[in-house]
């Protein structure tokens, strides 16, 4: 693990999935919300393969990459600078979802779901981002 000093940019990647017309979103109980799989890149790894990673890790799905979406950039809860770089991205295969501590439920949404449950304005402008792009308005 490697430390990240406070003024240094957090850098992480995510992933909007995408199947049969319908989304893949997660229920995280540390904060107690539903969003789309992201996490940390991890010493040298690049952000396509973080994010190919992370939704593995979350998801249980493994994904190939589709274009890359808007990434997002604020300040974490611990101050820091952080940039969420994102992909569209489809499944290739499903190694089964297990529940974990920073992720406890997956589900298949519809995008209009999606726009009901997703936490986040960012996570739902994300989604009409990647529908955009497959060509499904």
């Amino acid at each position: 693990m490697f430390a990240i000093l406070a003024s240094e940019n957090v850098r992480a990647a995510g992933g909007v999935i995408l199947r049969g017309g319908k989304v893949c979103i997660i229920h995280r109980p540390d904060y107690e919300d539903w969003s789309l799989p992201k996490g940390k890149l991890d010493g040298r790894e690049t952000h396509e393969q973080a994010a190919l990673r992370e939704v593995h890790e979350e998801t249980g799905l493994r994904c190939t990459l589709g274009a890359e979406l808007s990434s997002q950039e604020y300040t974490d809860r611990q101050g820091r600078p952080k940039t969420v770089r994102w992909w569209a991205m489809s499944v290739v295969g499903d190694d089964g979802f297990k529940a974990l501590h920073e992720v406890d439920a997956r589900r298949w949404v519809t995008p209009e779901q999606a726009e009901r449950t997703l936490t986040y304005e960012h996570d739902r402008e994300l989604v009409r981002e990647a529908l955009e792009a497959a060509g499904r308005n």
